[in-house]
């Protein structure tokens, strides 16, 4: 678990705890933030945190975390706890797929597909790791595969961040892309990515408007359904597929700041040495 996270549950069990369940029992900020450093103090919240950064955690919390319990009244009206406040969105929908007939049906499902994806991103000198498990985050806050990349020059560290979305086919794209869309938040790169089932299926008619107006990358992966049951039982492995993995379009580049990126890094549990 996080910082963020571990400070806002906190939070949140002080607000609980102390019953302030509505505005008229908010708590100040001021009386929040001595609960955690007596907390701390005390050895039981294992951070080391200055006001301000916890100031800013229970603002974004309260103002921009859909699976918080905080909420905000406004300037000097304080902070209370409302389980309804959060997110109905837990992990992500399970996208899943029926292959072969009668009594041999095989269920397939876009994770089966994470390993090909994570060795692709893995291959561009990233280290990769599902994501799509992870329950904070709220509505798209994880992609199914990040992958970082740090590169470190005359004392100065820059942190590459990227993301894939992956999905079974194209089938209503025009929504699905948005998903690789709103991951450009913190990610740098982005890249929408599906199965096709013949190695010159073309692009859907308008996804590379969509592709060159977000910066969105479009990943085809190549897969029969005879080698999907293979994927399967795994009588074939993730690297009899890195060349099926084609990049139709390029992800191109874009400027993130480190703040916007802070969250994902934390629930991703990255070290500052790129690990997982």
């Amino acid at each position: 678990m996080g910082t963020y996270d571990l400070v806002v549950g906190a939070a949140e069990e002080f607000l609980k705890a102390s019953d302030s369940v509505s505005a008229n029992k908010s708590k100040s900020n001021i009386q929040i933030i001595d609960h955690l450093k007596k907390r701390i103090e005390a050895g039981t919240l294992q951070v080391s945190l200055s006001d301000g950064s916890m100031l800013n955690y229970l603002s974004v919390a309260a103002n921009n975390d859909p699976q918080s319990g905080i909420v905000s009244g406004g300037p000097r009206k304080g902070y209370w706890y409302d389980p309804d406040a959060k997110s109905k969105s837990e992990a992500k929908p399970i996208d899943e797929e029926q292959l072969g007939t009668g009594n041999n049906k095989t269920t397939i499902y876009e994770r089966d597909f994470y390993p090909i994806v994570q060795l692709w991103l893995e291959q561009k000198g990233y280290k990769a790791k599902d994501m799509s498990n992870l329950k904070s985050g709220g509505a798209w806050g994880n992609p199914d595969i990040i992958g970082v990349d740090r590169v470190e020059l005359f004392g100065a560290v820059e942190v590459d961040l990227v993301s894939c979305e992956v999905k079974l086919n194209s089938e209503n794209w025009e929504r699905m892309i948005f998903e690789a869309i709103s991951h450009k938040r913190f990610s740098n790169r982005s890249w929408f990515c599906y199965r096709v089932k013949s190695d010159d299926e073309p692009l859907p008619k308008g996804i590379e408007y969509y592709a060159e107006r977000y910066k969105v990358g479009i990943v085809q992966i190549f897969i029969t359904d005879k080698e999907m049951m293979e994927i399967k039982d795994k009588s074939k492995e993730p690297l009899h597929f890195i060349d099926r993995t084609i990049e139709r379009t390029p992800a191109l580049y874009d400027y993130v700041p480190l703040r916007e990126q802070r969250a994902v890094v934390e629930r991703a549990s990255i070290s500052l040495t790129v690990t997982f």
